[in-house]
């Protein structure tokens, strides 16, 4: 066996020690460019071969032209520069129907003739057509979008040569319980005419009459007629029921007019403006059956001071008819 002298070993030990330090990588380290991108580690390198994330570089903001700072944009949005909602339009065609009221029921030969016609056919086939598509919300959907107004009422009366009539409606008196008809009350007076149907409506009409029957008490040719619709068979029993305690709640000055109806308005409320049942209407109605002027919703100064003097305009030229 062939001894090595002391210096000889130490090379010898040295050359296998630069020789350990480097060798190749392992089969890992061989296939570790499979699952990361960055560059294999060096041979000095002692570490484990784990991939190091970068640290996140900060950034900071710039300002652009598109981002405004809170200030900017309270000043944007501020409410003195917020358009203020606009009212509903004025009422734009004159509410009624063609034909003069009557509280003669149809004969068998006018039944007929209205089945032949084709023009009434074309009507009822369109209104059919719309109360299919409406939905069962359609009147609450309606007053979110567009509050409690459908239209603004006209400032000045509707001409009596475009003002067209309203329908006969019957029903129950409140004082004495017997069927009345509104062509029979409206003649010979000059009308304010109230239509209700629910709490919010009855809020509705009496803010517009309040003030000009208060203000024209003493006039003997003005009379107000509160006409309380229930088309709902099942509401219609209820308010029937109910009628002693609805006889204490209203003024004893309105017993006489005011009526309890639950005929169908189906096909007048169209004609009529009363789209929305949810709301109270306001008529003022001439001794002739025709509407004169008519308003919906919650009344605000202007209205209550054009229906104030319509009212006496029409009392008015009531006296001239009258001489």
């Amino acid at each position: 066996m062939v001894q090595l002298s002391a210096p000889a070993r130490t090379s010898l030990l040295q050359l296998a020690t630069q020789q350990l330090s480097r060798r190749p990588p392992s089969w890992f380290a061989c296939r570790h460019p499979l699952y990361s991108t960055l560059p294999d580690p060096p041979a000095n390198h002692t570490g484990p071969s784990v991939d190091q994330p970068k640290p996140a570089e900060k950034i900071t903001p710039t300002p652009s032209s598109s981002e405004a700072s809170p200030s900017q944009a309270a000043q944007e949005h501020s409410p003195e520069d917020a358009e203020p909602p606009k009212p509903p339009p004025f009422l734009p065609r004159p509410l009624g129907v063609q034909d003069p009221p009557s509280t003669r029921p149809p004969t068998e030969e006018e039944k007929l003739a209205k089945l032949v016609d084709e023009r009434a056919r074309l009507q009822e086939r369109k209104h059919l057509i719309s109360e299919v598509s409406r939905g069962y919300y359609h009147d609450w959907n309606q007053l979110r979008h567009n509050g409690n107004k459908l239209w603004t009422a006209p400032p000045s009366l509707i001409q009596d040569q475009r003002a067209l009539y309203f329908p006969n409606i019957s029903g129950v008196g409140l004082a004495n319980k017997e069927t009345k008809h509104t062509t029979d009350i409206f003649a010979n007076k000059v009308s304010l005419l109230a239509v209700e149907s629910t709490r919010m409506s009855e809020e509705h009409t009496r803010s517009f009459y309040g003030e000009p029957l208060r203000m024209l008490s003493e006039e003997n040719n003005l009379q107000l007629v509160r006409l309380n619709v229930q088309e709902n068979p099942l509401k219609s029993w209820l308010v029937s029921l109910f009628i002693n305690n609805l006889r204490k709640t209203v003024p004893a000055s309105q017993h006489s007019g005011y009526m309890l109806s639950n005929q169908s308005l189906e096909y007048v409320r169209e004609p009529l403006g009363m789209v929305n049942k949810l709301l109270g209407y306001v008529y003022l109605v001439d001794w002739n059956m025709k509407v004169r002027w008519a308003a919906c919703g919650f009344a605000n100064a202007d209205e209550v001071a054009a229906l104030l003097s319509g009212t006496r305009t029409l009392l008015k030229r009531f006296q001239e008819h009258k001489k």
